[in-house]
């Protein structure tokens, strides 16, 4: 059977993860679990609990801590949601540009 499909949210951590240098397993380390459950965190939806501590092991703060979080929130969504959240921020994204 395929693995299921990388979600934004793991494609982000994808990039904080270069950014910084690690690899799964050393942030895997940072949190305390395994390669095998930072890496499914990736593909499905994040355990809600780690959330806020994964943001606080990456130190983020600002919006790349709101933009961690939006995504980690947005694996618990319905497609149909996420798909509705898309478009009213491009539909946004439009009207301040226009401004």
């Amino acid at each position: 059977m395929a693995s299921r499909p990388q979600t934004p949210f793991g494609d982000y951590f994808d990039a904080l993860l270069r950014q910084r240098g690690l690899s799964v397993r050393a942030f895997g380390k940072l949190v305390g679990l395994g390669v095998s459950s930072v890496s499914a965190a990736k593909r499905r939806a994040i355990d809600p609990a780690r959330i806020e501590p994964w943001a606080d092991a990456w130190a983020l703060k600002g919006q790349d801590r709101a933009h961690f979080i939006h995504l980690a929130w947005l694996t618990h969504t319905p497609p149909v949601i996420v798909a509705l959240i898309d478009s009213l921020e491009r539909q946004l994204a439009r009207y301040q540009a226009g401004r």
